[in-house]
Formats: C-alpha cells, structure tokens, sequence
C-alpha cells in the first residue's frame, strides 16, 4: 500500500521537475533573445510549480517518516534508497528516483547557464552604463554630507612640469 502511495508522490514530482526544466530551457532561450517580458512570466510561473513541488515534497516526507517507523529505522536510516529496499516495487522506485536525480542535474546545469547569461548581461549593461557616463561606478566616492569627490590622478599631468 504504500509502496503506491510513494510511487504516486514521486511520479508527480517528477511530472513537476520535468516542468521546471522545460521553463528553464525557454529561460534560457528568452535571456539569449533578451526578452525580459518573457522571464519574467516564466519566473512567475516557475514559482508556483516550486509551490506544488514543496507540497509534494512535505507528502513524501511523511511518508518517508511512516515508513521509516514500520521498518523500525532510525532517523539516520531514513532515506528513499533505504526505504526502496523493503518495497514490493522496487525496480519502478529505482527508476523513478534515479528520474528525478537525472532530471534535478540538469535543472541545476541549465540554471548555471542562466546565471552565467544574466550575469554577463549584467555586466554588459555596467559597461555601457561607465562609457555613456564616462565614470567607473566601483571608484565613485562620497563625502560624508553625500557629495561626490573627484579623485585627480596627478600623474597624468607629470608631462607639465
């Protein structure tokens, strides 16, 4: 009984995962194509399946405990791997948490691809900002009444004297 029960929870957080997934690839694709309306949607969207996914995740971590007690394992012991062990299903358990391992793995890869962009688009539009306005906003100091001081290289002007 609840070997089905688990395996219900775990097809449906990998139905969400697989989700995820495919909205991080469009992000990808829409910070390539900087269509900031579109991320913004996607990461809107990615919100509320992180949201059924918690959902799931408290579900199956129930379940874990309950099983756990049956088994009379310690805390310690309680992992879906151990718990495998004893289930009836065992192979589709495997698969199915072997799945969402997979797919977990490429979720983190393409996330780290989608930072890498923003990252570089961020440092992009620092750049454009700097020449546009001539100053590097790292060297910018202010005085204490929050006025901006104008640092002089005086050995650019060596070449006077």
């Amino acid at each position: 009984m609840w070997e089905k029960e688990l395996v219900d929870i775990l097809e449906k957080e990998k139905e969400l995962l697989n989700k995820v997934l495919e909205k991080e690839n469009d992000k990808k694709r829409y910070l390539l194509n900087r269509d900031l309306e579109k991320i913004l949607e996607i990461n809107s969207e990615e919100e509320k399946i992180f949201y059924e996914i918690e959902k799931y995740e408290i579900a199956r971590n129930e379940i874990t405990k309950r099983i756990s007690r049956r088994l009379n394992l310690t805390s310690e012991e309680t992992t879906l791997s151990r718990i495998i062990e004893f289930a009836s299903n065992k192979p589709i358990l495997e698969k199915l948490k072997n799945d969402i391992t997979h797919i977990i793995s490429e979720i983190k890869n393409i996330s780290f691809e989608n930072k890498i962009l923003i990252e570089s688009s961020i440092n992009v539009s620092l750049s454009i900002i700097e020449k546009i306005t001539n100053t590097k906003a790292s060297e910018d100091t202010y005085n204490n009444k929050g006025k901006k001081e104008m640092k002089i290289n005086l050995q650019s002007y060596s070449t006077i004297t």
